[in-house]
């Protein structure tokens, strides 16, 4: 009888513990948070957001089909830029052929394109293509680098380019845009 009661008492103490541990995750939370509201920059309509780099600016206009750029103007009159185009559902084509597609796009339209490399990556659990290009705008050859993330049947195109002489020094800048974003709705 006694053992019974232990018994009774330990599961008793289980439940409690579980109860007060379920209590807790509510409270705080837990799964996927909606408030993108901690990021620097973000887009309620779309459910994206992310930090950008600290002091350069920010274009929200729309054009070309971008949801948003990031600009530094250098000290010699050129810009970096980091830009994020409006969000599209895959449809029926998976993120690899997508991707594949623009490479296509870019070479029959830029002659002076050329393909560096290209690849799967996952950027913050959420599957990527990676495309490293250079190509000649004007007088000047550009580095770029595309990043397409798949997540809750969308895509998010991603854009850093910069002369290869400053490729290398901002492109952690683009690394830390993109360890930064967070998806909250499909588009």
């Amino acid at each position: 009888m006694k053992i019974h009661t232990l018994s009774k008492n330990y599961s008793a103490g289980k439940l409690k513990i579980l109860l007060l541990t379920a209590f807790t995750m509510l409270a705080v939370g837990c799964g996927e948070k909606n408030d993108l509201s901690e990021l620097g920059w973000s887009n309620s309509k779309y459910g994206i957001g992310l930090d950008p780099p600290e002091g350069w600016t920010v274009n929200e206009s729309g054009q070309l089909g971008m949801l948003v750029q990031f600009t530094k103007t250098l000290d010699n009159g050129r810009a970096i830029s980091i830009n994020l185009m409006q969000p599209a559902k895959l449809g029926d084509l998976s993120l690899m052929e997508t991707a594949k597609q623009s490479i296509q796009m870019s070479k029959s339209i830029l002659q002076s394109y050329e393909l560096i490399s290209e690849g799967s990556i996952t950027i913050n659990s959420m599957d990527a293509w990676e495309v490293i290009s250079t190509m000649t705008v004007g007088e000047t050859l550009v580095k770029t680098r595309s990043v397409m993330v798949e997540n809750k049947g969308g895509m998010y195109a991603f854009a850093y380019g910069a002369e290869t002489s400053n490729y290398d020094e901002y492109a952690p800048h683009f690394d830390d845009c993109l360890n930064s974003l967070k998806v909250t709705l499909s588009p």
